[in-house]
């Protein structure tokens, strides 16, 4: 037997799967789409004036001086488990990050090179998170509602200047 590791309460080989699963996305990540990359949906690009080039550039400036973050709101009146909100605040993530790609690309490069910092607060409500989420899109941020089942769990606000998306999400608790 190779052993297990207990704390996890999984067999080593199961663990090892998983790693190495988890190396090879890293790797196949790192190394950019492939040729069986899906083009990017047409649809799904912003309009022309939803992403004004002006205010871009100032988030951006404000971005070199100050640094810049995601904050992911995640929703605390579902009562969901460790697990499943993991899994919606990486997605979320990933959703900010693809909008953010198309939106404002300085802006993510700015983020990436500063640590990538993601901050989780709490959310009370739906209509809480709604606001939000509308706050956000007033100051041009990129924002994303992940929604299960029908419900907003998390919204991740971001990424962003420190100070502009504190204006969103800095009033609320960390998580």
């Amino acid at each position: 037997m190779l052993g297990s590791f207990a704390w996890l309460e999984v067999p080593f080989w199961q663990a090892a799967v998983v790693g190495g699963v988890a190396y090879a996305a890293g790797c196949l990540w790192r190394a950019g789409p492939g040729p069986f990359a899906l083009p990017p949906a047409e649809d799904k690009q912003p309009a022309e004036d939803s992403w004004p080039g002006e205010e871009n550039q100032q988030h951006v400036s404000l971005v070199k001086r100050e640094g810049a973050k995601m904050v992911l709101v995640v929703r605390t009146d579902l009562g969901l488990g460790g697990s499943k909100v993991a899994t919606h605040c990486a997605d979320a993530t990933l959703q900010c990050f693809r909008e953010a790609t198309r939106r404002a690309p300085e802006q993510l490069r700015l983020w990436e090179r500063y640590g990538q910092t993601k901050i989780a607060v709490k959310g009370r409500s739906e209509e809480e998170m709604r606001q939000l989420e509308a706050r956000a899109a007033e100051l041009g941020l990129v924002a994303h509602a992940y929604e299960d089942d029908g419900a907003l769990t998390v919204l991740s606000v971001g990424p962003g200047p420190v100070s502009v998306v504190d204006e969103v999400t800095g009033h609320l608790k960390l998580y």
